[in-house]
């Protein structure tokens, strides 16, 4: 916590101010004092670009922005000399700067753990990570053999030229605190977020006139609704780019929306840059308007025309030069400049964004839905913020402020452009941008309404703004999802322990598998190098089949190809072939070991359930197989678990869905019927919010909140000694509380419940003559599977 929440943060801060000093002091000491942090984070992104291009210079991409921000210190004029104004607004720029950093911080500092937000609910964080990681070591030089899901990944996205400005500086600088990149993502997104809270603070210095109200609308502004629901699902793109947008605008402002020297050009250009890098040839169609605006006004007071023209020019050609690294990289120009996204094209969401949610008031905890509740007051309180946007744009008009005009002109130009020639997916990410230029102009119509007659009421319509958004914002809060830290942390540690390199197999889908055992060249099921992985034909077509596969759903010799398996630890999954080794039980996996001095496997049989089971025709398929493995062939066989299930006997509680979803608190009672006595694991199956208890025969066994599943997957809870027969259980979940992720959003579901005897024979192959074959498959014990093997090679 300590290295993720302080010392990353005060590092990326202390990079962020010495990259703005320089700027400032390469600037001719003419950059805004509010706007050295914000621009100097710019910077970061800027280098951390070039670092990462530059192959040789990748490892050291980290170090090469420390280096850049230590010049900085050293060459700036001191702090001191700032102009008195600036300390006096300091204050207030770093209170709205912290509400915004707390804002992101909160769903994961207040869980008391390193982790982040957004899990199951998109792949793209994992992806991330990915990208960052290869950036970091190899910068864009990739010419490894595709033979593993990160492999896949990284190919893909550096094929395609995907933006690395937000990359280079998250792994750039977990490197230099020595923490992977998956510990400091989110504390990044909230150092992001509060840069753009100093940047429209910066924007609204001269149109909010008073310091507290101008904070208030700094830090409200920030966190839009739909912004902020992308922010909790790792959505930097959109994040950032909406403060770099910004922040744009605030420069040109501060220079009358002119190039007046040489030198004042380059802020403009390094903030251009950063938003190249963030979003690539995206940004164009924002970034062009704001500049075509700042050159129409600029224009218009009659200039020196050389000389304007000459600046402008220079602006141009600069801004090109420290694009070079993004747009060189880029292959293909995507979403709202190149290729139109298909028009159904929905990425993760269930349904078109309304075009209201770009207002920056939405009341739901999870935008990929459609608004179902609270939504007359969600079309009022959008209604009431367009009213007094409408306001401060009438007003800026009146007084001559351009700031607010382009702010209206610009982005509201470019989301029209970009909704007429993108899918649902890329319009959700233009809505999310343009709600803080929303609130921006809101509470402008606020400061107009506060100057005027109406100075009474400029408070309380500030108030019911800011308590929309932070209500919107509760919401997501509420009903975000959290990253297991256990069962990630406990994939990263196997990562470190595992010597060989692979290949590994991780039969489940675990897009966080891929990136955090990626030097055992991992394939899972959600980006398969091979493309569609091998199934059995007559494999049994199961729900969960797309995100859990049991081994024996896979062909025999695919299974073969890898020298390790990793799989999640589950009550009803095949242990791995007779040539598998046991390496490690952890708390949330197991680890499997090819050994070559094992039997060689000639054929595998799977007894995991199925209709043929027991069948004549596969007894003689065995009988076949062992004839034809020759002399010296023998049988191998494992033992089925022996578990027993959960059977609800209550309804379900009011407002649960089919498949146990949960909504709200309720209880299920019903039996377990033991087989025989013994000691048993107790599993419970699903994803997992706020806190749920297991009773059996009224005791509670134990508790389980907030671990987060695919379907198919199971987590363990407690050892008890059953005895045999009915045994009365039930499964209650609560209510919400205050913590993150307690609420009823996202993709929850409970059970099943599952008790598994623990046995000496768990793990254990079996061996035996090859004419006990058809004994075996005839007979009654529980087979797993049964193999017909040779000796070792």
């Amino acid at each position: 916590m300590f290295v993720s929440w302080v010392a990353f943060p005060l590092l990326a801060l202390a990079a962020s101010a010495g990259c703005g000093l320089l700027v400032h002091r390469l600037a001719g000491d003419a950059l805004p004092s509010l706007l050295v942090l914000p621009c100097g984070f710019a910077g970061m992104i800027v280098v951390g670009t070039v670092g990462t291009w530059i192959t040789a210079l990748a490892p050291a991409t980290g170090w090469l922005i420390v280096a850049v921000a230590v010049a900085g210190f050293v060459s700036a004029r001191p702090l001191l000399r700032m102009p008195r104004p600036a300390w006096e607004d300091a204050p207030w720029a770093a209170a709205a700067a912290a509400g915004a950093f707390a804002m992101f911080a909160a769903p994961v500092v207040l869980t008391g753990q390193p982790t982040f937000t957004g899990f199951l609910r998109i792949v793209d964080i994992a992806h991330n990570f990915d990208l960052t990681n290869q950036l970091v070591h190899d910068g864009r030089s990739f010419h490894a053999p595709i033979d593993s899901s990160y492999r896949q990944v990284v190919a893909s996205l550096v094929g395609s030229g995907y933006p690395g400005g937000f990359h280079g500086v998250l792994g750039g600088l977990a490197r230099v605190v020595d923490t992977d990149v998956a510990w400091v993502y989110q504390p990044l997104l909230a150092v992001g977020a509060a840069m753009g809270a100093l940047a429209l603070y910066g924007l609204l210095d001269g149109i909010v006139d008073q310091r507290p109200l101008r904070a208030l609308a700094a830090f409200i502004a920030a966190q839009p609704n739909l912004l902020y629901g992308y922010g909790l699902v790792g959505g930097f793109k959109e994040l950032i780019t909406a403060g770099l947008l910004v922040l744009a605008v605030a420069l040109l402002r501060a220079n009358r929306f002119d190039v007046a020297s040489w030198r004042s050009a380059l802020p403009i250009a390094v903030v251009v840059a950063a938003g190249f890098a963030v979003i690539s040839y995206t940004a164009l169609p924002w970034l062009g308007l704001i500049l075509g605006c700042a050159f129409v006004f600029g224009a218009a007071r009659r200039p020196s025309w050389p000389a304007f023209a000459a600046h402008w020019a220079w602006l141009a050609g600069i801004s090109a030069l420290l694009c070079l690294p993004t747009l060189g990289a880029a292959r293909k120009a995507t979403g709202a400049v190149g290729v139109a996204e298909a028009p159904q094209d929905l990425g993760n969401l269930a349904a078109p964004l309304k075009p209201w949610t770009s207002v920056g008031v939405w009341l739901t905890g999870d935008y990929r839905y459609p608004l179902t509740q609270r939504v007359d007051l969600t079309y009022v309180l959008i209604g009431f913020v367009l009213v007094l946007a409408a306001v401060g744009v009438t007003y800026a008009v009146r007084r001559r402020q351009a700031a607010p005009i382009v702010l209206a002109l610009a982005f509201g130009g470019a989301l029209a452009y970009v909704t007429r020639r993108t899918g649902p997916w890329v319009d959700a990410k233009a809505f999310a941008i343009t709600g803080m230029v929303c609130l921006a102009l809101a509470f402008a119509g606020i400061a107009a309404l506060h100057r005027g007659r109406l100075k009474l009421v400029a408070w309380p319509a500030a108030a019911v703004v800011a308590a929309a958004v932070l209500y919107g914002n509760a919401l997501a809060y509420h009903d975000i999802t959290l990253a297991p830290r256990g069962q990630l942390r406990d994939l990263e540690r196997i990562g470190e322990r595992l010597a060989g390199p692979g290949p590994t197999l991780y039969p489940a889908f675990g897009e966080y598998a891929e990136y955090f055992l990626r030097r055992q060249r991992t394939t899972s099921l959600v980006n398969p190098p091979q493309g569609q992985l091998p199934v059995r034909p007559k494999v049994a077509a199961v729900p969960s089949g797309f995100f859990v596969r049991d081994l024996d759903d896979f062909v025999p010799s695919f299974v073969q190809s890898f020298g390790y398996i990793v799989a999640r630890r589950s009550p009803v999954a095949s242990q791995p072939p007779s040539n598998y080794v046991l390496v490690e039980r952890t708390s949330f996996h197991t680890v499997w070991r090819k050994d070559s001095r094992r039997p060689r496997v000639v054929r595998h049989f799977a007894f995991s359930g199925g209709a043929d089971e027991r069948s004549p025709r596969k007894c003689r398929r065995i009988r076949e197989a062992t004839r034809a493995a020759g002399p010296g062939a023998e049988v191998a066989y494992a033992l089925a678990p022996t578990i027993a299930l959960f059977e609800p006997t209550s309804a379900l509680p009011p407002g649960w869905g089919p498949g146990w979803t949960p909504q709200g608190p309720g209880r299920i009672s019903g039996t377990i019927r033991v087989p025989r006595d013994g000691r048993y694991r107790v599993w419970l199956g699903g994803s997992i919010g706020r806190p749920v208890d297991v009773s059996f025969n009224g005791r509670l066994a134990g508790s389980i909140s907030y671990h987060e599943n695919y379907p198919g997957q199971f987590e363990y809870l407690v050892e008890l000694d059953m005895t045999r027969g009915a045994h009365g259980a039930e499964i209650a979940r609560g209510r919400g509380s205050l913590h993150p992720g307690s609420g009823d959003g996202g993709p929850q579901s409970i059970g099943p419940l599952v008790v598994e005897r623990i046995s000496t024979e768990e793990d254990r192959v079996h061996y035996a003559p090859s004419p006990r074959a058809m004994a075996l498959c005839r007979g009654r014990a529980p087979l797993d599977w049964l193999e017909v093997v040779g000796p070792g090679t």
